[in-house]
């Protein structure tokens, strides 16, 4: 399925910054307990697409997969 670049979501820096952690918690609080990994493809990651931890730094107009633990 491709990303929807209709409804993107918009990082402030006094809404927790600009890291995966920040977004996760944008969109649902919940998301960040089943947390796995995050997938990032854009200009903020060395290789698009790439595998990265809650603590990276995200850059205007990537886009940001993030994948659950299995229960």
């Amino acid at each position: 399925m491709p990303p929807d670049f209709e409804a993107p979501i918009v990082l402030r820096k006094n809404k927790g910054g600009f890291t995966i952690e920040a977004a996760i918690n944008q969109i649902h609080r919940d998301l960040l307990q089943n947390f796995k990994e995050a997938i990032v493809w854009g200009k903020s990651v060395k290789y698009s697409p790439q595998k990265c931890g809650l603590s990276h730094l995200l850059a205007d107009e990537d886009i940001l997969q993030i994948m659950k633990k299995n229960k």
